[in-house]
């Protein structure tokens, strides 16, 4: 019983943190124009928090992944413990993937850009640094030096394998569909240690 209503508590919570966040967001989209810097900055905050607290929500680390993995394999012997880990692993990656999107889709809106940015900055966090550089990309026509060059800062400041591979893999999805220069992709390409390939007439 006491298992049964842990599990609840932890769906009735996911549900109240992804309304309040799209109950946010729309008041950001509807109403940013009149409500104070600090105002703004809060709702950010908030939306910010509770992706994060979503994506804390399930599989918090490699450990809990483990643990996870065991248990099945003891209810499911007949199943290999590491393809257990291996798609466990997979599915906490999707699920942080998903709620930050989330969270940038919430509050990535050009007007309010530079307050989105000056609150990743103020916390300096790992996760507030995601949210930050994909607000930057998805209010970006293309890839240019700046944004290169915050990439190059945030791989350097961060040696998570998982935050890298996020990085990466934001960055390629944005490369596969936006047009760029040729160099500033090559050069990106050579930070995340990738092959570059056109993929057609560059600008």
């Amino acid at each position: 019983k006491g298992d049964a209503q842990s599990e609840e508590d932890t769906v009735n919570d996911i549900y109240r943190l992804l309304k309040n966040n799209e109950i946010l967001g729309q008041v950001l989209r509807n109403k940013y124009g009149s409500l104070k810097i600090t105002k703004l900055k809060e709702i950010v905050e908030t939306i910010t928090d509770g992706g994060l607290r979503l994506v804390n929500a399930l599989l918090r680390s490699e450990e809990e992944i483990a643990e996870h993995a065991l248990y099945l394999h003891r209810k499911f012997p007949d199943h290999d413990i590491y393809e257990i880990r291996n798609k466990l692993q997979a599915f906490s990656f999707i699920w942080t993937m998903l709620n930050i999107e989330r969270a940038v889709a919430a509050v990535n809106h050009p007007e309010i850009i530079g307050i989105v940015t000056d609150v990743v900055e103020e916390k300096s966090t790992a996760a507030y640094d995601l949210i930050g550089y994909f607000a930057r990309l998805d209010s970006s026509d293309e890839l240019n030096d700046e944004i290169r060059n915050e990439l190059k800062r945030l791989l350097k400041k961060h040696q998570h394998v998982f935050l890298r591979s996020v990085l990466s893999i934001r960055t390629q999805h944005y490369i596969n569909t936006h047009r760029s220069k040729t160099q500033v992709e090559q050069s990106i390409c050579s930070l995340l240690k990738i092959k570059y390939i056109p993929r057609h007439k560059q600008i």
